[in-house]
Protein backbone atom coordinates (compact mmCIF):
# COMPACT_ATOMS: atom_id res chain seq x y z
CA UNK A 1 0.00 0.00 0.00
CA UNK A 2 1.35 3.22 -0.55
CA UNK A 3 -0.12 6.33 1.18
CA UNK A 4 -1.61 9.30 -2.06
CA UNK A 5 -3.88 12.14 -2.77
CA UNK A 6 -6.85 10.75 -4.67
CA UNK A 7 -9.80 11.94 -5.97
CA UNK A 8 -12.93 10.28 -4.68
CA UNK A 9 -14.94 9.43 -7.35
CA UNK A 10 -12.04 8.54 -9.34
CA UNK A 11 -10.26 6.36 -6.97
CA UNK A 12 -6.95 8.23 -8.00
CA UNK A 13 -5.78 11.51 -9.01
CA UNK A 14 -6.68 13.22 -11.98
CA UNK A 15 -4.43 12.13 -15.17
CA UNK A 16 -5.49 15.30 -17.42
CA UNK A 17 -4.10 18.74 -17.22
CA UNK A 18 -7.12 20.86 -15.65
CA UNK A 19 -6.31 23.55 -18.90
CA UNK A 20 -6.72 20.39 -20.89
CA UNK A 21 -9.75 19.38 -19.34
CA UNK A 22 -11.57 22.75 -19.69
CA UNK A 23 -10.45 23.77 -22.81
CA UNK A 24 -11.93 19.37 -23.63
CA UNK A 25 -15.21 21.00 -21.87
CA UNK A 26 -15.25 24.62 -23.64
CA UNK A 27 -15.24 23.00 -27.11
CA UNK A 28 -17.41 20.49 -27.04
CA UNK A 29 -19.87 22.80 -25.26
CA UNK A 30 -19.87 25.77 -27.88
CA UNK A 31 -22.60 26.40 -29.10
CA UNK A 32 -21.66 29.02 -32.08
CA UNK A 33 -22.56 26.92 -35.33
CA UNK A 34 -24.71 28.77 -37.80
CA UNK A 35 -23.24 32.21 -37.38
CA UNK A 36 -22.15 34.06 -41.04
CA UNK A 37 -19.92 37.34 -42.08
CA UNK A 38 -17.87 38.27 -39.84
CA UNK A 39 -18.83 36.38 -37.00
CA UNK A 40 -18.76 32.50 -39.22
CA UNK A 41 -15.14 32.57 -38.20
CA UNK A 42 -16.24 31.81 -34.40
CA UNK A 43 -18.71 28.88 -35.51
CA UNK A 44 -17.65 25.50 -34.22
CA UNK A 45 -14.56 23.73 -36.12
CA UNK A 46 -14.17 20.37 -37.08
CA UNK A 47 -10.63 20.15 -34.43
CA UNK A 48 -9.99 22.17 -31.85
CA UNK A 49 -6.71 22.99 -33.30
CA UNK A 50 -4.58 23.74 -36.64
CA UNK A 51 -8.18 25.39 -38.58
CA UNK A 52 -7.03 28.62 -40.40
CA UNK A 53 -10.52 30.18 -41.02
CA UNK A 54 -11.89 29.50 -37.70
CA UNK A 55 -11.76 29.64 -33.84
CA UNK A 56 -8.76 27.72 -32.17
CA UNK A 57 -9.05 25.99 -29.01
CA UNK A 58 -5.61 25.84 -27.14
CA UNK A 59 -4.31 24.52 -23.70
CA UNK A 60 -1.31 26.46 -23.33
CA UNK A 61 -0.43 30.11 -24.56
CA UNK A 62 -1.36 32.37 -27.47
CA UNK A 63 -0.44 31.14 -30.97
CA UNK A 64 0.43 34.70 -32.18
CA UNK A 65 -0.72 33.88 -36.01
CA UNK A 66 -4.17 33.35 -34.89
CA UNK A 67 -6.89 35.56 -35.33
CA UNK A 68 -10.10 34.15 -33.01
CA UNK A 69 -9.15 31.72 -30.42
CA UNK A 70 -9.99 30.50 -26.65
CA UNK A 71 -6.75 28.86 -24.87
CA UNK A 72 -6.48 28.00 -21.18
CA UNK A 73 -3.50 27.45 -18.65
CA UNK A 74 -3.48 26.81 -14.85
CA UNK A 75 -3.35 29.24 -12.60
CA UNK A 76 -3.32 28.96 -8.62
CA UNK A 77 -4.44 25.89 -6.73
CA UNK A 78 -5.92 26.83 -3.38
CA UNK A 79 -7.70 24.52 -0.23
CA UNK A 80 -10.70 25.85 0.91
CA UNK A 81 -11.67 23.28 3.45
CA UNK A 82 -9.52 20.67 5.77
CA UNK A 83 -10.28 17.87 7.32
CA UNK A 84 -8.23 15.61 10.12
CA UNK A 85 -10.24 12.54 10.22
CA UNK A 86 -7.71 9.84 10.87
CA UNK A 87 -6.66 11.24 6.89
CA UNK A 88 -6.74 13.77 5.38
CA UNK A 89 -9.70 15.31 3.19
CA UNK A 90 -9.48 18.85 1.30
CA UNK A 91 -11.91 20.49 -0.40
CA UNK A 92 -9.87 22.37 -3.26
CA UNK A 93 -10.71 25.03 -6.16
CA UNK A 94 -7.42 25.13 -8.92
CA UNK A 95 -8.02 28.09 -11.22
CA UNK A 96 -8.03 28.18 -14.84
CA UNK A 97 -7.62 31.24 -17.09
CA UNK A 98 -9.26 31.19 -19.87
CA UNK A 99 -8.46 34.15 -22.50
CA UNK A 100 -10.70 35.01 -25.38
CA UNK A 101 -8.56 36.66 -27.96
CA UNK A 102 -9.62 38.42 -31.17
CA UNK A 103 -7.37 40.15 -33.71
CA UNK A 104 -9.47 42.77 -36.57
CA UNK A 105 -8.23 44.53 -39.39
CA UNK A 106 -8.28 48.24 -38.47
CA UNK A 107 -7.79 50.37 -35.58
CA UNK A 108 -10.59 49.46 -33.37
CA UNK A 109 -12.61 46.63 -31.91
CA UNK A 110 -16.23 47.94 -33.37
CA UNK A 111 -16.62 44.06 -34.05
CA UNK A 112 -19.22 41.67 -31.79
CA UNK A 113 -16.74 38.80 -32.02
CA UNK A 114 -14.88 38.99 -28.49
CA UNK A 115 -17.98 40.27 -27.21
CA UNK A 116 -20.12 37.10 -28.55
CA UNK A 117 -16.37 34.91 -27.13
CA UNK A 118 -16.55 36.58 -23.60
CA UNK A 119 -20.65 35.54 -23.56
CA UNK A 120 -20.43 32.14 -24.53
CA UNK A 121 -17.45 31.35 -21.99
CA UNK A 122 -19.49 33.03 -19.39
CA UNK A 123 -22.68 30.48 -20.69
CA UNK A 124 -20.43 27.22 -20.72
CA UNK A 125 -19.38 27.88 -17.41
CA UNK A 126 -22.75 28.59 -15.64
CA UNK A 127 -24.66 25.77 -17.17
CA UNK A 128 -22.21 23.24 -15.50
CA UNK A 129 -23.74 20.55 -13.85
CA UNK A 130 -21.81 17.42 -12.77
CA UNK A 131 -24.33 15.01 -11.51
CA UNK A 132 -22.59 11.73 -12.41
CA UNK A 133 -18.99 12.16 -10.69
CA UNK A 134 -17.68 8.78 -12.26
CA UNK A 135 -18.42 9.35 -15.76
CA UNK A 136 -19.19 12.86 -16.52
CA UNK A 137 -17.85 15.61 -18.98
CA UNK A 138 -14.79 16.31 -16.28
CA UNK A 139 -14.75 13.65 -13.86
CA UNK A 140 -14.39 14.47 -10.42
CA UNK A 141 -14.52 18.31 -10.96
CA UNK A 142 -17.97 19.03 -8.57
CA UNK A 143 -17.98 22.87 -10.34
CA UNK A 144 -17.05 25.45 -12.01
CA UNK A 145 -17.14 28.78 -10.27
CA UNK A 146 -16.95 31.62 -12.74
CA UNK A 147 -14.58 34.18 -10.44
CA UNK A 148 -14.90 37.07 -13.27
CA UNK A 149 -12.75 38.26 -16.35
CA UNK A 150 -10.73 41.34 -17.01
CA UNK A 151 -9.99 43.10 -20.38
CA UNK A 152 -6.26 43.09 -21.16
CA UNK A 153 -4.88 46.14 -22.36
CA UNK A 154 -0.44 45.95 -22.60
CA UNK A 155 1.89 48.76 -22.06
CA UNK A 156 2.18 48.90 -25.97
CA UNK A 157 -1.68 49.56 -26.68
CA UNK A 158 -2.50 52.54 -28.21
CA UNK A 159 -5.36 54.09 -30.52
CA UNK A 160 -3.90 51.63 -33.28
CA UNK A 161 -5.05 48.50 -31.28
CA UNK A 162 -5.83 45.84 -33.07
CA UNK A 163 -5.42 42.73 -30.35
CA UNK A 164 -8.42 42.41 -28.28
CA UNK A 165 -8.59 40.23 -25.10
CA UNK A 166 -10.35 39.19 -22.22
CA UNK A 167 -8.85 36.99 -19.53
CA UNK A 168 -11.34 34.99 -17.24
CA UNK A 169 -10.81 33.19 -13.99
CA UNK A 170 -12.57 30.06 -13.84
CA UNK A 171 -12.05 27.75 -10.58
CA UNK A 172 -12.30 24.35 -10.72
CA UNK A 173 -13.99 22.95 -7.92
CA UNK A 174 -12.75 19.42 -6.33
CA UNK A 175 -12.46 17.32 -3.81
CA UNK A 176 -9.25 14.78 -2.84
CA UNK A 177 -8.20 12.47 -0.19
CA UNK A 178 -5.21 11.35 1.57
CA UNK A 179 -5.22 7.63 1.74
CA UNK A 180 -3.99 4.53 1.04
CA UNK A 181 -4.16 2.98 -2.32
Amino acid sequence: MTEAWIVPELGTDFTTNFSVMLRDYIYDKWSYTSLTGIEAGLNKPITKIGQTNSIEFRAGLKDDFKQLQVYCYQGKTVTINHQQIGWKREERTTQVWVVTHVEVMGKDDETSLLRLMDEEIDRICGMYRQVEQTSGDMRGIKDLIYEGNDRVYGAQDDFAKSEWETKHSILLWYEKLHGEV
